[in-house]
Formats: structure tokens, C-alpha cells, sequence
């Protein structure tokens, strides 16, 4: 078989394999399709010519998936502008070319992560093909980061350097500079200490027992630590490491759960920190549980600044109880450039029956039309994401729910705020460039009641979020809104406080929290 020949084989095969589900994508795949053509006749060699043909054959679904992300983006992302859309296009057609010849797993996966970098979206991420060993291996030893520098933050025994040590290089690089040339072209948010934050712990994963040269100040003198990523990520949180103690570990904690950790920190003060917002359950364990704790305290401190997220209206419901504002709405938080079409549990509404519709009441329903009539348009055009039909019916099942859960919400809190009236509370929040999402939101919530700030700027990474599975079985998240505050973007800039404090390595070590010392000292 000629050169020729087989590319029109490939050609032929790849047709196949890729879905032309409108003329606009059309396009864009037969752009990819051609860059696949001019990339194979462009090899003369024949030995070398039929080796890497093998390779992109064994490499087909990841070829395919690259594309369709490349597709996805262009036609969903909010963040496109010009120069980002230059920018995709350029990193696009490099790893379409990369990705053709490469056998090493974890690569592949980096190119994803580089694809969505782009876009600046810090709410995107890439997720491992379910079931499968995952191809990344982790280094027995941990890094952090604290206001602009970066320091030793748990090692296993044998790693005589102390925590708490400034790293200062990486394979004889300046530590910052080493970031932005290997590990920055991975992170997709770009808030600043965010950014910083996400290199370091992007880091401390990587393929099998790749070594790394760690360079850290220990009492004036440089000393060096060689390491390899030898921990699988299935055994990582098995493994006992030696780690700085929080400052958490020394305060009064009276409460602690899954969702909650309460502290009584002197008379009249307590420290109330959420550790996620992910289920409407936990608006019952605040009225039942955490209410009562709290009713002998004048001052309440919130501490978000190791939340994971979740859904901002549970955060929103917790601030009504507590400042009994229970019929306020916010409208300075809005979106902008919502990309109705994609969520794949939006688009599927058409195919619920008008028997499940019965349980949405007026309001809600109206809300939803709009997602309704573009999902019947779009499966009149063949655009719906193909999903099994009883799997998509459970999703929307569980959204329906979760809107009663969110009407049953209000009317639960609204109960809460008239039985203990605890609104006359003095409320601090503490905030950290940490936590994203739904605590950005939960910030905004914040300013417009008037509710202090202290901290840094949130994450910077919220919105409505649209999750894809590839060819390959990757899952792809992308962001389908801008969330805006006040008319500003709150995607790569976060929410500032009214006082900002960052925590030193000093403070980290000796477990100071210069924040609540703030609170005790001041307010």
C-alpha cells in the first residue's frame, strides 16, 4: 500500500469515527481532518512512515477526542476572544500533531490539560477514563505555597529537611521560573496567588518514577533533596506523612463533621467553618445542630478558606438564617454569555415525559421552557450528545429534585431565621484564594449584606458547569457562563476582601492565624 493510499485509508477510518453533527462543526473537523493529511504526506520515509501510522491507529480514540474538545470549546466556551481563539487554534493543531505519535499515557492526558489551559477557565478540568489505572504517580514529599513563596509542607520519615523549609529551586531552576516554563502551561486559572497555588500542587504529581532535584534553605545553606514520583495515585491517601499541624489543631473544636467544624475560640466568639457546600442535607444539620451552638455568641466567624464548593444556594441559605434577611435576593450577581445549549442535562428536558413536568410548580417551569425548546430544536438538527436513555432520565430525575429540594430550602430557613433570631450577630468571613466556585459566589453574597471580609481574594472560578465524556472516556468540565458581580467579571479575579491578610510560612510553621488574630485584636 502506497503512502497515498493508506492516508486515504486513515481518512476513510477517521470519517467514521468522527460524528458531522451540523455544518459548523463540519468545518471544523475537516480542518482537522486535513491537518491529519498534510501531517502523514509529509513523511517520506517509508519504515518511519508505517511505525507512526501504527501508532496513531492504537491512538485513534485520543486523536478523535482532541478534536472534540477543540470543537467543544470553540462552539461553548464564554472565555473566547480573539486572541484566545488564536491562541486554541495554534495549541491546537501542535498537540493534534504531538498526540498522533505519542505512546506515553500520562502525555496524552497533559495535552488535554494544555488544550484547556488556554481558555483561561478556571473552572475546566480533565478527568481520567473511569475504571482505569490512572497513569499518574506522586512524589513522597508535598510542596505549598504562601504569600509568593513556597516551602516544605509534609515528607515521609526518612526526609530529614524540616517543614516548613523555603524551597528556592527545582532541578537547579528558580522555583518561580521552573513553574512558568513546565508546570504554568497546565493551569487554566489565572488569578494571582490561584495561579501560584495551582502550579505548586500541579506539580507533585507526574508520570512513573520520574525524578525531580528539590533545592530548599535550611538555616542559611542550600540543601538539596532528589526525588522520584514513585506513589500511585490509588495508594496516595493511604500513605502517613509527617505534616505541619494547622492551626485549627489548637483551637476549642465542640462539633465537627463532614460538612462543619465549630470552635468556641474565647467568650462570645465562634469559629464556624464550612468545609463544602456540595448537599441540601447540610442545611438541615445547620438548623438542627449548628444553630445551637451558636445562640450564647455574640461574634460568628465563617471560614471558607478550605472550602471545596458546591452549589451556591446552600451558602446563600446559611447567610438568610443567620442574618434573618430570609426574602433578600442579589441582583448584582448575574451571568453573562450562557451557552444554553450544551448541558447535556439541560438539553435532555425534551425527552422527559409531561407527567415529570407536573412536579415543577409554575415559576420554575417557565425558568426551565427556554432549555426545553432549545433541546427540541437541537434534537430536530441531530445535535444531542448521545447517552443511554435510562441513564439520562436519572440525571434529569435528580434535577428535577434538587429544584423541590431548592423550594422546600426556603422554606425551611425562613423557619430557622423567625425560631432563633440570631441575625443582631456580628459576621466575619474569612476568604482564600483557595477556594472557588461556590465560595466566590458565597463572597458576593457577603458584600451585598454588608458582611465583612478578611483575607485574599477568592479563586476566581465559578459559573455553571457542562461536563463532556470524550471518545477516549475522558471527562471534560467547561465552564457554559461568566458569572459577573457588579458588571465585572469574577473569572480569573475573584472577590477581594475588605481587609486583605495572606498567611507567611512563619505563620504556617508556628501555627499563627494572622486572620483570626485580626478578628481578636480588632473587631
Amino acid at each position: 500500500m502506497s503512502n497515498q493510499q493508506h492516508t486515504l485509508y486513515l481518512f476513510t477510518r477517521y470519517l467514521i469515527y468522527v460524528k458531522i453533527t451540523s455544518m459548523k462543526r463540519y468545518y471544523k473537523k475537516i480542518v482537522f481532518i486535513i491537518c491529519i493529511i498534510v501531517i502523514f504526506l509529509g513523511c517520506s520515509d517509508t519504515d518511519t512512515f508505517s511505525n507512526r501510522t501504527l501508532t496513531a491507529e492504537q491512538n485513534k480514540n485520543h486523536i478523535i477526542s482532541l478534536a472534540e474538545l477543540y470543537s467543544y470549546i470553540k462552539e461553548y466556551s464564554p472565555f473566547l476572544n480573539d486572541v484566545i481563539l488564536n491562541n486554541l487554534n495554534e495549541k491546537y493543531f501542535e498537540l493534534s500533531n504531538k498526540i498522533m505519535y505519542e505512546s506515553d499515557k500520562y502525555k496524552i492526558y497533559t495535552y488535554f490539560e494544555e488544550l484547556l489551559a488556554v481558555i483561561n477557565d478556571g473552572h475546566t478540568a480533565v478527568f481520567y477514563e473511569q475504571g482505569s489505572n490512572t497513569p499518574f504517580y506522586f512524589l513522597p514529599a508535598g510542596v505549598d505555597y504562601a504569600d509568593g513563596k513556597y516551602y516544605l509542607s509534609y515528607k515521609e520519615n526518612n526526609i530529614k529537611i524540616p517543614l516548613g523549609s523555603e524551597l528556592i529551586k527545582i532541578n537547579d531552576e528558580d522555583t518561580k521560573k521552573y513553574l512558568l516554563n513546565n508546570i504554568a502551561k497546565y493551569i487554566p486559572v489565572k488569578t494571582p496567588h490561584a495561579f501560584e497555588n495551582s502550579m505548586i500542587k500541579r506539580l507533585l504529581y507526574s508520570s512513573q518514577n520520574k525524578k525531580i532535584k528539590f533545592t530548599f534553605e535550611v538555616d542559611k545553606n542550600e540543601v538539596n533533596l532528589e526525588l522520584k514520583y514513585s506513589i500511585p495515585q490509588k495508594n496516595i491517601g493511604n500513605v502517613k506523612f509527617n505534616k505541619i499541624p494547622d492551626y485549627y489543631d489548637k483551637l476549642n473544636k465542640i462539633y465537627s463533621s463532614y460538612n462543619f467544624s465549630i470552635y468556641k475560640i474565647k467568650e462570645k466568639y465562634a469559629l464556624i467553618q464550612i468545609h463544602n457546600f456540595w448537599d441540601y442535607r447540610m442545611i438541615d444539620e445547620f438548623i438542627g445542630k449548628i444553630i445551637p451552638l451558636l445562640e450564647n455568641s455574640d461574634h460568628l466567624i465563617l471560614d471558607i478558606r478550605k472550602n471545596s464548593g458546591g452549589n451556591s444556594s446552600i451558602g446563600f441559605a446559611i447567610l438568610k438564617i443567620l442574618t434573618g434577611k430570609t426574602d433578600i435576593e442579589i441582583s448584582s450577581i448575574n451571568i453573562k454569555d450562557f451557552q444554553r445549549r450544551l448541558t447535556p442535562i439541560l438539553i435532555t428536558l425534551a425527552a422527559i415525559k409531561d407527567t415529570n413536568l407536573k412536579v415543577i410548580n409554575h415559576d420554575t417551569l417557565i425558568k426551565l421552557n427556554t432549555f426545553i425548546n432549545d433541546a427540541k430544536l437541537m434534537k430536530a438538527h441531530q445535535l444531542l450528545m448521545s447517552a443511554e436513555e435510562d441513564k439520562i432520565l436519572q440525571q434529569i430525575d435528580n434535577f428535577l429534585m434538587q429544584f423541590n429540594e431548592m423550594e422546600k430550602l426556603e422554606e425551611k430557613l425562613i423557619s430557622a431565621a423567625n425560631k432563633y433570631k440570631i441575625h443582631n450577630k456580628n459576621i466575619t468571613v474569612f476568604t482564600s484564594y483557595k477556594s472557588g466556585s461556590a465560595c466566590d459566589n458565597f463572597a458576593c453574597f457577603c458584600k451585598e449584606l454588608n458582611i465583612r471580609l478578611i483575607g485574599t481574594n477568592t479563586k476566581g472560578a465559578t459559573g455553571n458547569i457542562g461536563i463532556f465524556k470524550l471518545t477516549n472516556n475522558f471527562s471534560i468540565v467547561l465552564s457554559l457562563q461568566k458569572t459577573m458581580y457588579n458588571n465585572m467579571e469574577i473569572n480569573n479575579k475573584g472577590i477581594s476582601p475588605d481587609i486583605f491578610i495572606m498567611d507567611t510560612i512563619e505563620d504556617i510553621k508556628n501555627q499563627n492565624d494572622p486572620c483570626l488574630n485580626f478578628v481578636l485584636e480588632n473587631l
